[in-house]
């Protein structure tokens, strides 16, 4: 008995002096007298049960400051998923360094910094705190002894709600300004006071006071008993708004997406989308976050206009559904650190442009006009007299940059010697940059072998790096390419034409002597055919990844045939013609074969064939060219994306099979499946992948009219109810000599080989 009163004794004393977080953790309860402090390490946070969710002390930047905060403590990207504000109510409660957080029963939560002074409590209006508890649900409560909720991180949200979390209404969501900073940013989610669900801006300078973007049904409240009381996100992962007779509207489902295997959240990020994201518990390697599963709302750009990027911007929708802004010509960004204030006037400019909210393909332009932007319209109007409008129509800056550009290459001056055409180093009034010779060799160590991407048909393609640290891609005219100068002159103003998400971007080019560069944006990710026809980094597209590539190819075509100032046919649309960015998005490049329509055309004809074989439909082959062409090339793209195999990689004994005709086959066979890159395992859905190759032989049709638009294919691919109607046999060639047998007399053949380089004679239009 006493050697037992002894062990309990001794028990007892151990624990005593045993660290009072570490007591704190049994179940998630934290003790009164409790603390925590403001450094690295474990003493700096309380965990949940599980481990799932820590409360305490996230370091902020160099770890000499702190954000008081709830996050996810298990998964290797740092996510909170709430944080306390001072007492402004707009700034997060940072603390230094060495602050200590105490648990008192009086007060509940109190921060003191490191000179013992008060900066931040948790405000207990009545009541005696118990205990604090960090339960699994991410939920932070401080409760009295009859384990009663006196104070709780669920009831005063910051950006993020979780499973088991509601919002009562006319209650809050605000994001914060930045990824890292905490402050209180434009945009807040509300529960109004009729129980609808609404997205609005705050305090926006652009003059409109809280204009909403994303609301439920506004009639519900007028119904007695269906105005909605609370925002649910139920434990199972759904969300949806409850209504005083009990009623539910649904706003999101979590199907396939079990709470129980993954973590899962809603946040108002930065950029004004509330989003639904996953990811996995149990995981190997660096995992992320999964795509957000559900976007309100699902145009921000086209819902928003000037309160997402602020005036005199351009406001793009990305693949991901995010908005992206950019200055309009002849402004810069007011904080380049921080892209969605808006832009303001280049004052050294000599021409401005003014465009009130216009909607030009997926970009809207939000010009307005400050005191700023005014004094230059002031300050230029007598140059603007004197010169063409800075709205001129794309023809006319078509003709300017070729005749600039030509005068140019046929002058007689030192090709450094710029001077004429510059202006602050962009030609004429457009920002396309001219780029010596020097900077061109110095960038790439005078073409070094190790700095090169790869070769097509127009020539080496080298990385670069400019003397302030931008990446860049040199397209180097290859003199034995068969191209020339109209396929660079056409190149070149085409894309500075174009501007699109899924387009890839130029800078600028380069000409010294008989050798002409285009200089683009660098893409650390390198072709689509780099991964996709390679067995071991093929591994890396799973199907999510394929189905979103298909996706932003489909978006960059529709925008090149329907939506951009002048109808566009690519004409050269391949896998290696597909550059993948560090988040694998896909950006159509090489517009060298490219032909401009007027909008009204609906095909041409040309006596000069152009392509790369294996992606040419058989019309092209009687020199009929029209946006029908390109849809073959990506019905082919989506049977490679798919297979992991070149269109020419099929061959037998009795004669030479490409990959559509095999697709062909296996479709009249039912054995669809079969077509599958054994590289993605069980990633794909089946469903979804047998549609993607039935819209892929739609593409495919032999006869041109009967294959569907690129707006068409976009809603098949995208539209699971859309009935698809049923293939007919494909157009596809069993070899060369069948090709060649097509061509008649007066037409000039110019095709690649099986290597896939595009080389052409090309017609200028």
């Amino acid at each position: 008995m006493a050697v037992a009163l002894f062990v309990e004794m001794l028990f007892f004393s151990c624990l005593f002096l045993l660290p009072i977080s570490v007591i704190s953790q049994n179940n998630g309860r934290v003790a009164v007298g409790s603390s925590l402090t403001a450094t690295t390490g474990d003493s700096s946070s309380w965990l949940s049960p599980s481990g799932d969710f820590a409360f305490g002390f996230s370091p902020l930047g160099n770890n000499d400051h702190f954000l008081l905060s709830i996050w996810y403590a298990k998964i290797p990207v740092k996510t909170v998923v709430w944080y306390a504000y001072a007492y402004d109510g707009n700034n997060p409660m940072v603390a230094p360094r060495g602050s200590v957080l105490n648990l008192t029963d009086n007060s509940g939560l109190v921060l003191n910094n490191p000179q013992g002074e008060e900066i931040w409590k948790s405000k207990i209006t009545s009541g005696i705190v118990a205990n604090g508890v960090m339960n699994d649900t991410g939920n932070f409560v401080l409760q009295d002894e009859n384990s009663g909720s006196l104070w709780g991180t669920f009831n005063h949200p910051t950006d993020t709600v979780l499973p088991g979390q509601t919002i009562e209404r006319n209650g809050t969501l605000s994001c914060r300004q930045s990824e890292t900073n905490y402050t209180k940013g434009r945009f807040q989610l509300l529960l109004q006071g009729d129980g609808n669900l609404m997205l609005r801006t705050v305090n926006l300078t652009t003059g409109n006071a809280n204009p909403p973007y994303f609301h439920t049904d506004t009639t519900a409240g007028k119904v007695p008993g269906s105005e909605g009381k609370q925002l649910v996100f139920s434990s199972s992962g759904d969300m949806f708004v409850l209504r005083e007779n009990d009623g539910r509207v649904p706003l999101t489902r979590t199907e396939g997406v079990s709470v129980r295997d993954n973590y899962i959240r809603a946040t108002l990020d930065f950029d004004g989308i509330f989003a639904l994201y996953s990811h996995p518990k149990n995981f190997t390697g660096n995992a992320s976050w999964i795509s957000p599963l559900v976007y309100m709302p699902d145009d921000i750009c086209l819902k928003l206009g000037v309160g997402v990027c602020g005036y005199n911007s351009i406001c793009t929708l990305k693949p991901d559904k995010r908005p992206n802004c950019e200055c309009s010509k002849g402004f810069s960004f007011l904080d380049p650190k921080d892209i969605y204030r808006g832009c303001k006037p280049d004052l050294s400019r000599k021409s401005v442009t003014r465009v009130e909210s216009v909607l030009l393909a997926d970009k809207w332009f939000w010009i307005g006009i400050s005191i700023a932007a005014a004094l230059v319209l002031c300050t230029a109007y007598y140059l603007l007299r004197r010169r063409r409008s800075a709205l001129a129509s794309a023809g006319e800056n078509r003709t300017e940059i070729e005749s600039e550009m030509l005068n140019f290459m046929k002058s007689n001056r030192p090709t450094d010697d710029v001077n004429g055409l510059r202006n602050d180093g962009k030609i004429g009034h457009h920002d396309l940059s001219i780029f010596s010779y020097s900077t061109i060799v110095a960038a790439t160590s005078n073409f070094a072998e190790e700095n090169k991407l790869g070769e097509g048909g127009f020539g080496p393609v080298f990385k670069g790096k400019l003397a302030m640290g931008q990446e860049i891609a040199v397209k180097r005219l290859s003199k034995c390419s068969g191209q020339g100068t109209s396929e660079f002159k056409n190149e070149l103003i085409l894309i500075y034409e174009l501007q699109h998400t899924n387009l890839v971007q130029l800078f600028g080019f380069c000409i010294h002597g008989e050798e002409m560069m285009l200089i683009y944006e660098y893409l650390q990710n390198k072709s689509l055919d780099h991964f996709l026809f390679d067995p071991t980094r093929g591994r890396l597209l799973d199907w999510k990844k394929r189905f979103s590539i298909l996706e932003g190819i489909a978006q960059g075509l529709l925008y090149l045939h329907k939506y951009s100032r002048k109808k566009v046919i690519h004409r050269d649309l391949k896998a290696s013609n597909i550059l993948l960015d560090e988040n694998m998005n896909p950006k159509i490049s090489d517009f060298g074969l490219a032909r401009i329509f007027t909008q009204n055309e609906l095909e041409a004809n040309t006596s000069k064939i152009v392509g790369t074989r294996g992606y040419m439909p058989p019309e092209s082959m009687e020199g009929i060219i029209s946006v029908k062409s390109d849809v073959y090339s990506f019905g082919v793209l989506i049977l490679e994306i798919i297979s992991g195999r070149k269109n020419n990689s099929f061959y037998n004994d009795d004669r030479a099979l490409n990959l559509v005709g095999y697709a062909w086959e296996l479709w009249k066979e039912g054995a669809g499946l079969e077509l599958r890159d054994p590289t993605l395992g069980n990633s794909f859905i089946k469903e979804q992948l047998l549609r993607c190759i039935h819209v892929g032989l739609l593409c495919v049709e032999e006869n041109a009219a009967d294959r569907p638009t690129m707006s068409d294919v976009i809603s098949m691919l995208t539209t699971e109810s859309l009935p698809l109607a049923s293939p007919t046999k494909p157009a596809f060639f069993v070899g060369r000599r069948t090709v060649e047998a097509g061509i008649s007399g007066n037409q000039q053949l110019e095709i690649a080989s099986a290597n896939h380089m595009s080389i052409s004679d090309f017609e200028a239009r």
